[in-house]
């Protein structure tokens, strides 16, 4: 019984997220200042001339995770570089309709592995919200669980 209060819990958690998201206005990348102080670098140029609009790097429980995305417009890729997986650390390449708002590392549902969670704001005036999350299986390898 315990396990499915938890597996509640943590859906409710994840709908109110993506809930603050939707409602949150849309804002210009190009206004956006570099904040060393937060982690996300807008605008800076890679060594392959390639902008990133999003960039942070997050640590819990021995893991980190890089995340970082490049494009403009609507349609823009998503990239998760873990490190400190024992088995499989695997990049995460995936394209996302909007542009990332903010990023998180936590253990929400309490097991003593991290989950990365990343926020996406959609285009437009009707912009909505979204989550990309991905857990850790026990530190061996991620997957994606939304």
């Amino acid at each position: 019984m315990l396990p499915m209060i938890q597996k509640n819990v943590f859906t409710i958690l994840l709908f109110s997220f993506t809930m603050l998201l939707a409602n949150q206005p849309s804002f210009d990348c190009a206004k956006v200042k570099k904040d060393s102080s937060e982690g996300a670098i807008l605008g800076e140029t890679t060594s392959k001339d390639e902008k990133y609009s999003f960039q942070k790097t997050l640590s819990l429980l021995g893991l980190s995770f890089d995340i970082k995305t490049t494009g403009e417009g609507s349609l823009r890729q998503l990239t998760i570089i873990p490190q400190g997986l024992s088995g499989v650390n695997e990049v995460v390449n995936k394209e996302i309709d909007g542009m990332v708002v903010g990023a998180e590392v936590a253990d929400l549902n309490k097991d003593g592995f991290a989950e990365v969670y990343v926020y996406v704001s959609s285009a437009g005036s009707g912009s909505y919200g979204s989550l990309v999350a991905y857990s850790s299986n026990q530190n061996k390898s991620m997957t994606s669980f939304l």
